[in-house]
């Protein structure tokens, strides 16, 4: 679940994805492309385990996602 907090900026409020969540996302990615990469080196096939692509995928655009509204007091938006 994507978890939204609110911020205070000096012109008005943001309400954005929290850092947390961020964090999160991206720490779970490098798990999985440390653990793509020992398999691999390994021997083990890429065909036997099509989970962890996928997951890696989800994951990175999951850390790399931004969603922000800001309220601009100051501009009246």
């Amino acid at each position: 679940m994507v978890r939204h907090t609110t911020y205070l900026k000096t012109n008005g409020i943001a309400y954005a994805v929290t850092r947390m969540f961020h964090l999160t996302s991206a720490l779970f990615t490098l798990f999985l492309a440390w653990g793509l990469w020992v398999n691999l080196g390994e021997g083990v096939r890429l065909v036997t385990m099509p989970h962890i692509p996928l997951l890696l995928l989800l994951s990175l655009a999951a850390a790399t996602y931004r969603d922000t509204w800001i309220f601009d007091t100051t501009a009246k938006t």
